[in-house]
């Protein structure tokens, strides 16, 4: 399968490198330099598994400028774009998202556009409505800082925002991906899936240690916080595949019968430049 990363920063970069293990990657965006180095095999990553999942892996992985020739022949397209906010009215700055996520459904409207950046809730359904049953799917990211290719490839668990067959191939590309076998996998809807990973960024940009004491590590802290904090509101969904929060970071899940704890991320910045943590 051939797959089109329109992105250069760190989480398009280790998708393209768990992906090409398996599949036909290419990376594609407009800056010259970052192409140029990971068509080198330099790829800006800091992760503790690189330099040996490089030495143990053959990957067919290339990048490009020219999205047009990057999207040709394409079976599944992530996009990956870096949420920021306006400086003045804190809202969520969508144009760079919506051009790649048009583009795509304009030049390749077969292929199904699979969204890893963080989102405002009802985004990936408005698109969907406002493109004319573009195949958008949300897949969010849960990568950490200075191992966003270990997380890629020994996932904590799986989340798809969609429940049927396109959501089914989406998940199989993310499961393609990964070293690991026996991570949690959830089917849900868009707008579940959106609610998710905001509430992961959210939780995570709670500052922690005022006011609680020095002597308290961030674990307790968190863990206070959780019991302390009303519970937000999610979309009921039906009984077969269930979310339903029991506490600030826990998500249940009746099918399995234990709880998926997410860990949270720290939340985006306007400081944050498109491709800046990896290069």
């Amino acid at each position: 399968m051939k797959i089109t990363i329109i992105g250069l920063g760190c989480v398009a970069v280790a998708d393209a490198l768990a992906l090409a293990r398996n599949h036909e990657v290419v990376l594609t965006g407009p800056v010259p330099d970052r192409v140029e180095a990971i068509n080198r095999g330099q790829y800006g990553l800091r992760d503790p598994l690189l330099a040996d999942y490089l030495a143990e892996n053959t990957l067919n992985l290339r990048a490009m400028l020219d999205t047009s020739e990057a999207l040709a022949g394409a079976d599944m397209v992530l996009v990956s774009t870096p949420l920021t906010r306006d400086p003045v009215t804190g809202r969520p700055d969508l144009v760079e998202l919506d051009t790649r996520v048009e583009f795509v459904a304009r030049n390749l409207p077969a292929a199904p556009i699979v969204v890893r950046s963080a989102v405002p809730v009802g985004y990936c359904e408005s698109r969907r409505v406002e493109l004319k049953g573009a195949k958008i799917v949300y897949a969010p990211e849960f990568c950490h800082e200075g191992q966003m290719l270990s997380d890629i490839l020994y996932p904590e668990f799986l989340i798809v925002g969609d429940r049927y067959a396109l959501g089914q191939r989406v998940l199989g590309m993310l499961k393609s991906a990964a070293v690991r076998t026996d991570m949690p996998i959830h089917q849900m809807d868009l707008t579940e899936a959106e609610r998710i990973r905001q509430f992961s960024g959210l939780y995570h940009s709670v500052p922690l240690g005022a006011g609680r004491g020095a002597e308290k590590d961030e674990r307790q802290q968190r863990d206070e916080m959780e019991q302390s904090a009303a519970p937000p509101s999610f979309p009921a969904t039906d009984p077969e595949n269930e979310i339903a929060a029991v506490g600030t970071g826990v998500v249940a899940m009746p099918q399995s019968g234990s709880a998926m704890h997410i860990e949270m991320l720290a939340p985006i910045t306007t400081s944050q430049a498109a491709y800046s943590p990896c290069f």
